[in-house]
């Protein structure tokens, strides 16, 4: 290795340790898997710190929210058009056009199935 390569190969390694030590300061790197507002798909999000940086929809191996395998109705529950949840021991279809989060039980954006 030439002095030129070595000098530009010693420059990426400290612009690399400046990046993680600006990472580690910021909070440091951190992943989670959460429910998206897309039936069968689950968000990963990727995070410096508290702050998201990075959101990609992933294909759920096996889907919740269909038929065979629906949500179970809580507070705080991301509630999807078409999905389906169970409440009170009866499964239920959310009729809604809008994606949100459940702040409650509401009789009139649900069908029984």
């Amino acid at each position: 290795m030439n002095s030129a390569n070595f000098e530009i190969l010693f420059d990426k390694i400290k612009k690399s340790k400046i990046i993680s030590d600006k990472i580690k300061a910021l909070g440091g790197l951190s992943q989670k898997i959460t429910q998206s507002d897309k039936l069968g798909y689950n968000w990963v999000e990727d995070y410096v710190g508290e702050t998201l940086v990075k959101q990609t929809y992933v294909k759920q191996e096996n889907p919740v929210g269909v038929a065979d395998n629906p949500f179970e109705f809580t507070e705080g529950v991301m509630l999807i058009p078409n999905a389906y949840y169970t409440h009170n021991g009866k499964r239920y279809v959310y009729i809604s056009t809008e994606s949100k989060t459940a702040t409650g039980w509401d009789e009139s954006e649900f069908e029984e199935f």
